[in-house]
């Protein structure tokens, strides 16, 4: 395994170790994402890399003749009594009822090994450091508040500033955060009596806002059928199995048949035969089978949120 490293040449960019699946892509795919988003893509044989696919694509037929159905024998239970009051605190928590109301939702204990999986690649440096903070024989209100933290406290701190100014102040801001999940999530009409602190020339009468932030970031998956699909927290999934944890408090949400085309994530509603019926599909195990996956420098990078405002001032029209 490869740590995180710095290319030389004339722009200096970080690479972090990066674990990619194999075997399930096409090899078209494969080959294309090795020879152009990783390091040691770019100069690779294509021959050598199809030979590589075709080393997962035997081991994938070999766990889908043994493993057929595996998929399918339940792997959620009930929680410990001693998360009963952490897990009711958050289902009725507003950010959980606003992002996961629509479903039927519950807290469950789930068996790592066996959840289908639709996320090829793990960035084995940010797993690195989510596995340091799990600790040994991590309690079960740590297990929770690891697996389903709400207080955000795995986001990484944005940099935001303002990029250019007008006669009122900044008229376009930019925020960078390593995290993809990065993105804004609201825009809103604000009394300025909501804002502590709010100091301008003047006496406002209301605030236009753009709320920019993360998700709710908590460790996820939809159940379909006797199937569960992670959905989300790869990562902290990956983390926990690594650390010799087996069973984790999760999120589950039941898709209703009726609803699947509405509530499935996009590449599990695209490739629906793959995770959905296949015998065997790709398992959260499969991260940790050597000939399933190969692990190559990606190099890092940053998701950027601009705001920029835009105003005039003038008669209003229709009065």
């Amino acid at each position: 395994m490869q740590n995180a490293s710095t290319l030389s040449g004339t722009t200096q960019v970080q690479t972090d170790p990066t674990l990619f699946l194999s075997g399930r892509p096409p090899m078209g795919e494969f080959i294309q994402f090795l020879q152009t988003q990783t390091l040691e893509g770019a100069a690779a044989d294509a021959g050598n890399l199809a030979d590589q696919w075709r080393v997962a694509r035997n081991r994938i037929d070999e766990l889908t003749a043994n493993e057929a159905g595996i998929a399918d024998i339940p792997v959620a239970s009930e929680l410990p009594v001693s998360l009963g009051g952490l897990a009711s605190a958050l289902l009725n928590d507003p950010l959980t009822r606003q992002t996961f109301g629509v479903t039927p939702t519950s807290v469950e204990m789930v068996e790592l090994d066996k959840l289908v999986v639709y996320q090829k690649m793990i960035n084995l440096t940010y797993a690195g450091q989510l596995q340091s903070l799990v600790g040994d024989a991590p309690t079960e209100e740590a297990l929770f508040q690891f697996a389903l933290p709400m207080d955000g406290r795995y986001d990484p701190v944005p940099n935001a500033a303002p990029m250019s100014f007008g006669p009122h102040g900044a008229l376009l801001w930019g925020a960078v955060s390593p995290s993809s999940d990065f993105r804004v999530l609201n825009t809103m009409l604000l009394d300025p009596t909501q804002i502590s602190g709010l100091s301008v020339n003047g006496r406002p009468t209301h605030v236009f806002a753009v709320a920019v932030g993360y998700g709710s970031n908590l460790l996820s998956a939809i159940r379909i059928g006797s199937r569960l699909v992670l959905r989300n927290g790869s990562h902290r999934a990956y983390a926990l199995r690594a650390s010799g944890v087996s069973h984790a408090p999760m999120l589950v949400q039941d898709i209703p048949s009726n609803e699947e085309s509405e509530l499935l994530p996009p590449e599990v509603q695209q490739h629906r035969d793959l995770y959905l019926a296949h015998p065997r599909p790709p398992l959260l195990r499969d991260y940790f089978d050597a000939e399933l996956h190969i692990v190559v420098s990606v190099p890092r990078k940053a998701k950027q949120v601009r705001v920029q405002v835009g105003y005039e001032e003038g008669p209003a029209l229709g009065v």
